[in-house]
């Protein structure tokens, strides 16, 4: 789940997800392996002119680490970033410590951060030149220090009793202080009848993105007291009216979210009607590969969720067969990752041989641009998915994932 579309910044439980005990780290040798090889491909990739995506691959993998518990590698991957991100970096790590009530520990990362905020604070107050060097900003609006600055300012937020100052706009954007004063907002209300009239400034709001941010805290809400909830109302009466100016992929979004509220409150009546508005969503992406079976695979995690087993099993066979029949329509850098997704899902049925199947086509489309960056972006993206979908690989797959990282060089 780490899509950053909206203000560059997201809570702590969208970008790393669940996070399990922090003294109990469950990671497997073979997903550190896994996680290495990963982050040892992408930072391959020469700085000028890679850095973005050398940078953004590097994060994703040191996220994948704190999703799996495993803090210490994610800081030692992080440390190798070599832009802004590696700010947000530290501040991911510093929140999954916060979610932990390690304050100690989450106060250090915080510490890792803040002598860039200070001085990009500095330049945009005129106290130092506009040239002095800068990891976070180079214009005096600058989202890559919103970003960070919003996301330190969530790990404070998470061990502070006091309630929160309004967050403005002029100091983190005007969607990031939309999506802190939401979730203050959120956190304050009583009861659901206060959330409703707490976020309503949010969900009817102009700008899809604050509008977007409105409906995941009233989620939170929902979560806290569910059982004086009738979802379905509240998403028809509530929800569903306001979602007209929220494009497709984050209405898909929240209705998932809604969805696994329901789950795990066992409250199955809720989930159907959900997962059919989910299915006509996605079905109108059809017509676009490259959207409609990345889309669709997140339907089917659903259903296997909630244990429909032999539709999510028939429909994931159809959809394999889908990409056979558009694969040529699709880009093929994009190919891998289309793959891996259909591969995590076999794997979730319990399809454990059709799942490295895919994983070495994934590998094999990976391979098939010539130029080493995308390459190294599969290989990121195949190992990253292995690990977080604990999918050990046999020797044959290891074979290519290790022979696709040897191969790494120019052209890039």
């Amino acid at each position: 789940m780490m899509r950053l579309a909206m203000g560059l910044a997201l809570s702590t439980a969208m970008v790393i997800g669940a996070v399990c005990d922090a003294a109990e780290p469950r990671m497997a040798a073979y997903q550190q392996e896994m996680l290495e090889l990963a982050y040892a491909g992408v930072s391959e990739m020469p700085l000028s002119p890679h850095i973005k995506n050398r940078s953004r691959a590097q994060l994703k993998t040191a996220r994948a680490c704190l999703e799996l518990n495993n803090p210490e590698l994610a800081e030692t991957f992080v440390a190798g970033i070599r832009n802004w991100q590696q700010s947000m970096g530290y501040a991911d790590i510093a929140a999954y410590y916060a979610e932990q009530g390690m304050d100690e520990q989450a106060q250090a990362f915080i510490g890792k951060v803040t002598p860039a905020l200070r001085m990009s604070e500095d330049i945009r107050s005129g106290k130092v030149a506009f040239s002095t060097p800068n990891p976070l900003i180079d214009t005096l609006v600058d989202r890559r220090y919103e970003a960070v600055l919003t996301r330190v300012e969530e790990v404070r937020r998470m061990g502070r009793a006091a309630e929160p100052a309004e967050a403005q706009e002029l100091a983190f954007g005007t969607v990031n202080a939309a999506h802190l004063n939401a979730g203050a907002a959120a956190d304050r209300a009583a009861d659901i009848t206060a959330a409703l009239a707490a976020l309503e400034p949010f969900i009817a709001h102009d700008n899809f993105e604050i509008a977007y941010y409105g409906f995941h805290e009233l989620a939170r809400v929902l979560e806290r007291h569910y059982d004086g909830v009738d979802l379905n109302r509240m998403l028809e009466q509530v929800v569903k009216p306001r979602l007209t100016k929220v494009p497709v992929f984050l209405r898909i979004e929240l209705y998932l979210e809604y969805a696994g509220l329901a789950a795990r409150n066992r409250d199955m009546d809720a989930v159907a009607p959900i997962l059919s508005e989910l299915e006509g969503m996605v079905d109108g992406l059809k017509p676009r590969p490259r959207y409609y079976i990345p889309e669709s695979v997140r339907v089917l995690k659903l259903m296997i969720e909630i244990g429909e087993l032999e539709k999510a099993a028939a429909q994931v066979d159809a959809l394999l067969a889908y990409y056979h029949e558009k694969r040529d329509l699709i880009v093929n850098i994009e190919r891998a990752e289309l793959v891996c997704g259909l591969a995590e899902t076999y794997h979730l049925l319990g399809q454990d041989d059709v799942a490295l199947n895919l994983y070495r086509r994934a590998v094999d489309e990976g391979m098939i641009n010539p130029n080493s960056r995308p390459q190294a972006d599969d290989l990121n993206r195949i190992c990253c998915s292995l690990a977080l979908h604990e999918v050990k690989p046999d020797d044959a797959l290891l074979q290519q994932l290790n022979a696709m990282r040897s191969g790494l060089g120019n052209p890039w």
